[in-house]
């Protein structure tokens, strides 16, 4: 399932990015910085997961608690993410070896194929890493239709289909402002690692460590930080944040271990993310200051991650 490599020949899958199977030791010394208005609650409620393993989806809770794989979901099925009322998910499956994009109730009921290219002229179509946008209107992936990597939009019942990114503007692994009238993406052009387009298709770059060695870029809920990951300078995947105004990135996770995917949670006060610390992929979550980065799933012989955080209802 995992992607080949886009950008540089050694990461490029945004969501299981770096698989070495060995089990490191890690140390939790992250920096402490302020990254988004929003502040940590003293007492945080336990948010519920969706987050893919090789069975399938499953749903669990932030402290580890209610583990439970999702009805009708199979093997193949990835990268969950939350409608914005917490009601459905939509996600993709490579298990007919072309990806195709689904929608199911949050009880993994009334499945529904959302995206039916068909492949031509050589090019698998690889529809793929949906995104819901926060106002419920659209849904934005990435697909190879074209013959490029590019970043497109539907209605959530599958029409409405249409491209976002001009010829030489393509991209992937793109993600919503909270306003929903813009998605961050990862760039295949070189003029910056991300770029922004809005719902008219005008694109404009965003600078951030590297042009070549950061992806996964991902909004925060009040809009002024975006998340990401990096292998820009140590080699390994780190969590970074950068205001979203720009600015010097800081980073969050330092360890011997890869850290990457990071996704917010609703009210922007912590984060998951997929890290190997435990050896293979694991889900985790931490304040955005870094700090109190805790384990969630444990699922000693089989890996998980790609996780998405139910909106509060």
């Amino acid at each position: 399932m995992n992607e080949a490599v886009r950008r540089n020949g050694v990461f490029g899958s945004r969501r299981r990015v770096y698989r070495v199977g060995a089990s490191l030791l890690c140390c939790l010394a992250a920096a402490s910085v302020t990254v988004s208005a929003a502040t940590v609650p003293e007492q945080q409620p336990d948010g519920l997961l969706a987050f893919e393993t090789p069975a399938g989806l499953h749903l669990i809770r932030t402290d580890g608690t209610e583990l439970r794989r999702l009805p009708a979901t199979r093997p193949g099925d990835q990268n969950p993410r939350w409608s914005p009322d917490g009601t459905r998910l939509v996600f993709w499956t490579d298990a007919r070896s072309s990806g195709e994009i689904y929608v199911a109730d949050a009880d993994g009921s009334d499945r529904r194929l959302l995206t039916r290219d068909d492949p031509r002229d050589g090019y698998e179509p690889s529809d793929q890493f949906p995104d819901w946008s926060p106002d419920g209107r659209l849904i934005a992936f990435e697909s190879y239709r074209t013959g490029d990597w590019h970043i497109w939009v539907m209605r959530p019942d599958g029409t409405g289909v249409r491209r976002l990114t001009a010829n030489g503007r393509g991209g992937f692994s793109a993600q919503w402002s909270p306003d929903s009238k813009r998605l961050i993406y990862t760039a295949e052009w070189t003029a910056s690692a991300f770029a922004v387009v809005d719902l008219a298709g005008r694109t404009r770059p965003f600078k951030t460590l590297s042009v070549y060695d950061d992806w996964a870029p991902a909004w925060s809920p009040d809009g002024s930080s975006i998340a990401f990951t990096s292998t820009a300078e140590h080699g390994k995947p780190e969590l970074y944040v950068a205001r979203a105004n720009g600015g010097t990135p800081r980073r969050l996770t330092r360890n011997t271990a890869s850290d990457f995917d990071p996704s917010w949670s609703p009210e922007g006060g912590r984060m998951i993310f997929t890290s190997q610390r435990a050896g293979l992929d694991e889900v985790y979550v931490m304040n955005t200051d870094g700090t109190d980065q805790r384990r969630v799933t444990r699922t000693p012989t089989e890996y998980a991650c790609c996780a998405d955080w139910r909106p509060e209802p």
